[in-house]
């Protein structure tokens, strides 16, 4: 997956419709998790990080999929200890605040405007007759689909910032999510999900600068 630096993350706001609220634990975790696993900036220490792994589980000899594994559920806790290291490198301050985690309290919004696209959640637009809330990104050589949920802008204490949508992501790997009808029109399923965010582990979050 293409990875952003902070630069490419926050654009237009629509402030009216901002709001304040606090992240429940898990999604919190998750969205930092999803800043953490795809900024440029953090790229050095997830290459640490995983040398670091590869060295304590040297009688296996690790997978993608294995070293994905430890990203997920390892590298946040893992890159939060380094922090002290970091300070003693002298290493930028906002990786270090990145590293250290972010505020619990976001802003929300109902709307947004990136890339030449405007986007809405599912709620702000379900009376309305223009529906804007699909949202497509490219990742792996694949298109993912999903329907807008939520709009975040996360803060690291005013030292970072990055805006974040939450899907529902749809199931494209299974025929019954995604397929083509007999003009070449993709359909999508949205009775068939995955990365739903019930499990901490799930991955519902994306970079509003991947949207499409």
């Amino acid at each position: 997956m293409q990875m952003f630096t902070s630069s490419h993350l926050v654009e237009e706001f629509w402030e009216k419709l901002k709001v304040l609220v606090v992240l429940d634990q898990k999604s919190l975790a998750q969205a930092h998790r999803y800043v953490l696993l795809h900024s440029d900036i953090i790229s050095e220490s997830r290459r640490e990080f995983l040398i670091a792994q590869r060295s304590l589980n040297h009688n296996i000899r690790p997978t993608p999929r294995i070293e994905q594994r430890w990203l997920v559920e390892l590298f946040p806790e893992w890159l939060f200890k380094q922090v002290p290291v970091m300070m003693e490198r002298n290493c930028s301050e906002e990786l270090i605040v990145i590293a250290r985690g972010p505020n619990n309290i976001v802003n929300k919004y109902d709307g947004f405007i990136i890339n030449s696209f405007k986007f809405h959640t599912k709620e702000h637009e379900k009376f309305r007759k223009t529906q804007n809330s699909g949202v497509m990104v490219e990742a792996d050589g694949k298109n993912y689909y999903g329907a807008l949920t939520d709009i975040y802008e996360q803060d690291y204490y005013g030292n970072f910032k990055v805006v974040l949508f939450r899907c529902d992501w749809v199931n494209i790997n299974s025929p019954r999510g995604l397929r083509q009808d007999i003009n070449g029109f993709t359909l999508v399923n949205f009775s068939r999900l995955i990365h739903t965010g019930v499990l901490l582990k799930d991955d519902p979050f994306v970079f509003s600068s991947q949207a499409r």
